[in-house]
């Protein structure tokens, strides 16, 4: 009915005028080359009708339809189809947010969201909220805080401790934080040992990497990341109540799953207690070895019969967590 009726009888029309025109064609070609009628003819008005552009004129058709028996636009989408972002404030129904210049031109320029569109943003405490944008710029983008599509974690950062050794290659050590972050671990300590190669490492550019993965994989936290700390500070540090699985290569250890679910509590369903250590590249030095073994906390355990690289190391030790249960689920904002 309206407007919509008239777009739909334009359409049709729009298409029989096009059939007619081919049909008049046909005819006029056979009357020029002297054909008789009506065989003759009808053939070569068949033949000038089989070049009518039969897909243009049925998508043509078919966006009339759907033009007409359109939904709203100012409907939401699905959530899962929406760009999701973290924001840095607490977030409530209500609150208005401004977008960095980052955000702004990834919404704007590169997912070309309009005035009205909506994406998704959480703080990594009170869960995730669906928004409107008010303002679409590529160099400030607004919005508005309109409902909550997920509660907020049981915890406000589930998952375990990682204790590696920074890698010296800038893509291994961004792999590492980014699936570390989806396997979802807690908390990130880069650990100084006598065999690692980096002096520091850049946190700010580490928790973007770290940022960034936690965007994609929807986790609702985004995992804390430390200073470069020694290994001595670290252990100093540790609570001995707390188990810390330490991957040993060349060991006749058990392996990391057998001792996690031997050591874990349960009536605990959450595990930011638990840590996971791996050495650097070239393995431990001699003396750490030591100072690993006599410490209260730490308990030996084995990858495998592999030498694994540390990356893989530390994110084979993580699925096994995940697979043991001692990494936060969805509902614990860990992954």
């Amino acid at each position: 009915p309206g407007m919509a009726g008239i777009r739909l009888c334009l359409g049709w029309s729009t298409i029989a005028t096009m059939i007619l025109t081919q049909l008049t064609n046909g005819v006029a070609i056979g009357a020029r080359k002297g054909l008789q009628w009506p065989s003759d003819r009808l053939r070569t008005t068949y033949s000038s009708c089989h070049v009518l552009p039969w897909r243009l004129t049925r998508a043509a058709f078919k966006n009339f339809v759907s033009y007409a028996s359109r939904k709203d636009k100012s409907k939401t989408p699905s959530l899962h189809r929406l760009p999701r972002l973290f924001v840095e404030k607490n977030l409530s129904i209500g609150d208005y947010i401004n977008f960095d210049s980052i955000q702004s031109n990834y919404l704007a320029s590169v997912m070309r969201l309009k005035q009205g569109s909506y994406c998704l943003v959480f703080d990594g405490v009170n869960g995730e909220f669906q928004a409107r944008i008010e303002t679409a710029d590529k160099r400030e983008t607004t919005a508005v805080v309109e409902r909550e599509s997920r509660p907020p974690p049981v915890t406000p950062i589930g998952g375990p401790v990682l204790i590696f050794s920074p890698l010296k290659s800038k893509s291994r050590m961004q792999f590492l934080v980014e699936k570390a972050t989806e396997l979802g671990v807690g908390s990130l300590v880069p650990a100084k040992m006598r065999r690692t190669e980096v002096t520091k490492i850049n946190v700010e550019k580490t928790r973007r990497h770290a940022v960034e993965a936690a965007e994609q994989c929807e986790r609702l936290t985004v995992p804390i990341i430390h200073d470069m700390q020694d290994l001595s500070d670290i252990l100093a540090d540790w609570p001995p109540e707390c188990p810390l699985f330490c991957c040993i290569e060349r060991t006749t250890n058990e392996g990391l799953a057998d001792e996690m679910l031997a050591h874990r509590d349960p009536t605990s369903k959450l595990s930011a207690s638990f840590g996971l250590m791996v050495g650097p590249e070239g393995g431990y030095h001699d003396e750490e070895r030591d100072t690993l073994m006599n410490h209260p906390a730490v308990i030996s355990v084995s990858l495998g019969e592999n030498i694994l690289r540390a990356e893989t190391a530390a994110i084979a030790g993580l699925s096994v967590m995940r697979m043991c249960g001692g990494v936060g689920d969805r509902k614990d904002g860990g992954g």
